[in-house]
């Protein structure tokens, strides 16, 4: 039974943003071949020209592309709204399929590389490495009645189990191929590709003892006063908006939750991370709780909606609120009666229903696949669904979204968000670029114009004194 809290602290207003490291290969038509490093260059000086200046990483829209460890990775601008936030992370797959990829590819062909550039929006490849789609969102450092440390575990306690099941909806699917193969077992397929690499329940680590709820970005870009920076690593990259509009707006509605401490009892998982790969392998699994009882992902799923459903009774819920309860519960629902059914919106099911019909082509299930050939097709399958290009299989099923508008992601392309320090980037950023001066933002924070520098720590700020002495015709 939840709290009987008499009154609201929890933020009603909070930063999203979301950091994906896309993976980058060149198939050449000749001897020569660019190695990651050299790509990812290429595409940041495309992105830079198209949408940006030479002075500045960060681009007109707020957002920033960079070098992560042999991946590229694209920064979204501070956000105000899981829904704007999908926006944003559209707004880059397109950039990257209309104007990035097609640019990049004939400065690597005057550099003598001929050939087709991939960018991947995926988070495994075949030789068993992983790369991340890390969430961030702004949250209340502490709470009443409540020390840090006490707080910190709060928020684990309250948020492992619904981590460990939202992949039921939010999974980007993954086929198990070759391995399998190798030791004599069927392809198979999960539900999510980043539960595989999954270590441990809490860390400070990113890349090692990989978590399920990761601490230590706390002091980083928006912790400014009486907030933290919640990271988390362990969620899919999505190419389906309806998926990652879900995945932000479930988490932000529950940070509001636990910010007024509204949670008395969730289900304790007895094994977390063996709770994430099980759920993976088998959805209708059901996992085993500290008290022995076990459920099912759909089961905890169902708990979290209904606090949350709950709370907001009691509180009350903005619009975009009320649109993203009731999509969840339709999801849940949908699930429940035929999981199929997500396969308009959920990247794992529309991903899972394009092998189920090339296997049905073949006269085969999965279980069965075990010709060499046909088990290549499928993992070449999968791989193009997250491709980025116009004849990616993502692309061609859903040219837009499965939830944005073109305008949506149009706007998000060229502009930034607007009550967020993000548009004090962009409108520098255009400054240079339509006025001649001289400037450009150097961090998420600090900026410069001309000969003043520019702090801009508070991530809800949107406008600055020195700006209006421009004109901003795009305004």
């Amino acid at each position: 039974m939840a709290a009987e809290t008499r009154y609201e602290m929890a933020l009603r207003d909070r930063i999203f943003s979301l950091e994906t490291e896309y993976a980058v290969s060149f198939y050449n038509e000749s001897d020569r071949k660019p190695g990651a490093g050299t790509i990812i260059d290429v595409l940041i000086r495309a992105v830079s020209q198209s949408h940006g200046i030479p002075s500045s990483d960060y681009l007109f829209n707020g957002s920033k592309l960079a070098h992560d460890v042999g991946h590229a990775e694209w920064s979204l601008p501070e956000c105000r709204s899981a829904r704007e936030t999908a926006a944003y992370d559209k707004a880059a797959d397109h950039l990257f399929v209309e104007t990035v990829i097609p640019r990049a590819e004939k400065m690597l062909a005057r550099d003598g590389f001929h050939g087709r550039l991939a960018v991947t929006k995926n988070n495994a490849d075949s030789f068993g490495n992983s790369y991340g789609c890390h969430e961030n969102y702004q949250m209340k450092r502490n709470a009443d009645l409540l020390s840090d440390d006490d707080f910190v575990r709060y928020i684990a306690q309250a948020l492992v189990p619904f981590l460990v099941t939202r992949q039921i909806l939010t999974g980007a699917g993954r086929l198990i191929g070759q391995r399998a193969l190798r030791s004599g077992q069927a392809l198979r397929y999960e539900l999510s590709q980043r539960s595989a690499f999954i270590q441990t329940v809490v860390s400070r680590d990113t890349t090692r003892a990989r978590p399920i709820f990761n601490l230590g970005r706390e002091g980083e870009s928006f912790t400014v006063g009486n907030f933290r920076r919640l990271h988390l690593i362990v969620g899919d990259a999505n190419l389906s908006g309806w998926a990652t509009w879900i995945k932000l707006g479930s988490m932000g509605l529950l940070l509001r939750l636990i910010e007024d401490l509204f949670f008395d009892e969730v289900p304790v998982l007895k094994d977390p991370v063996g709770a994430i790969k099980a759920i993976s392998h088998d959805p209708a699994s059901r996992v085993t709780l500290q008290n022995g009882s076990q459920l099912s992902a759909l089961d905890i799923q169902w708990i979290y909606y209904n606090l949350a459903d709950q709370y907001l009774t009691m509180f009350g819920a903005s619009d975009d609120e009320e649109h993203l309860m009731e999509e969840w519960g339709r999801a849940l629902e949908d699930y429940e009666h035929d999981p199929v059914l997500l396969r308009d919106r959920a990247d794992w099911a529309i991903k899972r229903q394009l092998l189920d019909k090339f296997l049905a082509q073949q006269g085969l299930t999965l279980p069965e696949a075990f010709d060499p050939g046909i088990s290549t097709e499928l993992q070449a399958l999968d791989l193009r669904y997250h491709e980025l290009r116009t004849d990616g299989l993502y692309s061609r099923l859903y040219p837009v979204d499965t939830l944005l508008s073109a305008e949506e992601i149009q706007v998000a392309q060229e502009y930034p968000p607007p009550y967020t320090r993000a548009r004090i980037r962009g409108e520098i950023a255009r400054l240079v670029k339509e006025c001649g001066l001289d400037g450009g933002a150097g961090h998420w924070t600090e900026a410069h114009l001309q000969d003043e520098r520019l702090r801009i720590v508070n991530p809800l700020e949107f406008d600055h004194a020195r700006l209006v002495e421009w004109d901003r015709p795009w305004v």
